[in-house]
């Protein structure tokens, strides 16, 4: 349904308005489930990898480049910096630059003060995303905490931020009629 409803639209600003609010949620859902993966210590188990998999519509394309793998560097390669996976943080993101950029009239390599509150993928790095450090059990009775992705945490944090703040950002720009002025009427 949605294919043959954006497939019939004029790319104007109402359609770059309705496929940013769907970026912007998809961000902000993917993020957030991948940060609540990586929380709950459930991606090195064989059910948690394959539902996140699942999750991010990106099951069949893992298989397809990793076999059997079930590296989280892999999936970290798939899930967040593949700009040719649709369902990946990168291609996401590189798409909302682009279609926030385009939206406020610039062109695809000037990027408008909100395509620039999103993370930029161009900086991301597999290497330190996959960094692990030993993190501190929050109870004294549970042993520590391995392999905490605190680059790759931080990273799912500002992803989502970015969606929420370019959500309120595209309100107050495109939606808000009134507020705070310093101007006045003198009649």
């Amino acid at each position: 349904i949605t294919g043959a409803q954006t497939d019939r639209m004029t790319r104007d600003d109402g359609w770059r308005l309705l496929s940013v609010g769907r970026l912007v949620e998809r961000l902000g859902f993917l993020s957030g489930a991948l940060a609540c993966g990586l929380e709950t210590q459930s991606l090195p188990s064989n059910g948690g990898f394959e539902a996140m998999l699942a999750l991010f519509d990106s099951s069949i394309t893992f298989h397809a480049q990793f076999q059997q793998s079930r590296e989280v560097a892999a999936l970290i390669a798939l899930l967040v910096l593949d700009s040719d996976n649709p369902r990946s943080l990168a291609w996401v993101i590189q798409t909302l630059r682009g279609r926030l950029a385009k939206l406020a009239g610039n062109g695809p390599r000037d990027m408008s003060g909100l395509a620039q509150k999103v993370p930029d993928p161009q900086e991301w790095d597999l290497a330190t995303l996959c960094e692990t450090h030993r993190m501190a059990a929050t109870d004294v009775a549970k042993p520590p905490v391995a392999d905490y992705y605190f680059a790759l945490n931080q990273l799912l944090i500002d992803c989502t931020e970015a969606a929420l703040n370019v959500s309120d950002d595209i309100s107050t720009t495109y939606f808000t009629h009134s507020g705070q002025t310093n101007q006045s009427l003198l009649i």
